[in-house]
């Protein structure tokens, strides 16, 4: 009876420790799709000669991530990328999703080039979904 306890334990020990160690590699993905989105984001609106969406699709690229989505302006870029992460020792595929918006600051009206708090710069806590 001992001995049925004692396996039963050790699996039990086995599988949390597995449990935790797929949590951390869906915390890494996610920030390392949230990174990307921020990035992609800031990269449209920076002057490059390009047109926004390559530069955006480039970059999100670099950094892990496919582009799903970029509403771009001279003044604001909303980007959604997508990031996939297999879970180790299953193999179980699940596709990340995140969200950014960048906005150049406008002049205020003093002159104070102040950004309005309506455009303030957002980032959204994204997805997370089974493949």
């Amino acid at each position: 009876m001992t001995v049925v306890a004692l396996a039963l334990g050790v699996v039990v020990v086995v599988l949390a420790g597995l449990a935790a160690f797929d949590v951390g590699v869906l915390v890494a993905a996610r920030a390392r799709v949230q990174t990307a989105a921020d990035l992609a984001a800031l990269a449209a609106l920076t002057a490059t000669g390009e047109p926004a969406v390559a530069s955006t699709v480039g970059v999100a690229r670099a950094n892990g991530a496919a582009l799903v989505g970029c509403a771009c302006s001279a003044a604001e870029a909303v980007v959604t990328v997508r990031g996939r992460v297999v879970l180790p020792p299953t193999g179980l595929p699940v596709v990340l999703h995140a969200r950014a918006r960048a906005v150049l600051p406008t002049s205020g009206a003093d002159g104070s080039g102040s950004t309005p708090r309506s455009a303030a710069p957002t980032r959204s806590m994204g997805s997370i979904a089974p493949a």
